[in-house]
């Protein structure tokens, strides 16, 4: 049984007519892996290295050591005697002083990624807030994602931007939207999709299995340079 997020919500949204509170968004069905696509007015080069950092767990999931190494050691982390797993302490430490928002379905995969698709997300480098349709979960509930994005708005006021789950994969036949969250001015709301965003299948080309950087979402420079500029917010 999933967990739901938070208590009993009382606030509720006019759709079509009919009063439909949190509670009954909560209670829409997801499917184990439902797709998701996110379109949204794109941010700044540095607004976008700010919520790449800070929306990446920091636990690089990767075929490439070599940048990893690299990735590890400008956040100060250690590597274990295989140069695999980071020192767990250390790590927790980098995610403090960066400030690494605690996601588990709305976080970005821009620096490195073994995914078949390659680095990922619903925000990239250049500022563009969209992202090429994949699966979150595993089982999330729409409680859980609403939260998510509640943190993720708080955090970045400036977001403006629209979400759809949908009621299967994306490399399913003919997807639905079952329920869509608007990012603005630091809040959220969760109303019926109207129009569903399109989703379509992964396009994936042969070339990147043989591209020994195609792991690689920025350079080492970008990443250090997009640190940087964490730390000075904090400031």
């Amino acid at each position: 049984m999933r967990e739901r997020v938070g208590s009993t919500p009382t606030s509720s949204i006019k759709m079509k007519g009919i009063k439909m509170n949190l509670k009954e968004f909560f209670g829409i069905a997801l499917p184990k892996w439902p797709a998701m696509v996110v379109r949204g007015t794109d941010v700044t080069a540095e607004q976008a290295g700010e919520i790449i950092i800070r929306t990446d767990r920091l636990w690089f999931s990767h075929n490439d050591a070599e940048f990893a190494r690299e990735l590890y050691e400008a956040l100060g982390v250690e590597l274990d005697k295989d140069g695999y797993n980071p020192n767990l302490e250390q790590w927790n430490k980098a995610r403090e002083k960066y400030r690494i928002l605690n996601l588990e379905y709305l976080h970005n995969a821009q620096i490195v990624s073994s995914y078949i698709g390659g680095p990922h997300g619903w925000c990239n480098w250049s500022g563009e807030i969209r992202n090429v349709p994949y699966n979150i979960g595993k089982w999330p509930g729409v409680g859980d994602v609403y939260e998510e994005w509640k943190v993720i708005a708080k955090e970045f006021p400036y977001l403006n931007l629209r979400c759809q789950l949908f009621d299967k994969e994306y490399c399913e036949d003919n997807p639905k939207p079952v329920v869509e969250f608007v990012v603005k001015n630091g809040k959220v709301i969760m109303k019926e999709p109207k129009e569903a965003f399109q989703v379509y299948d992964l396009p994936c080309s042969v070339m990147r299995f043989i591209d020994p950087w195609a792991e690689r979402g920025c350079t080492i420079e970008m990443f250090k340079k997009a640190l940087e500029l964490v730390r000075k917010e904090k400031k």
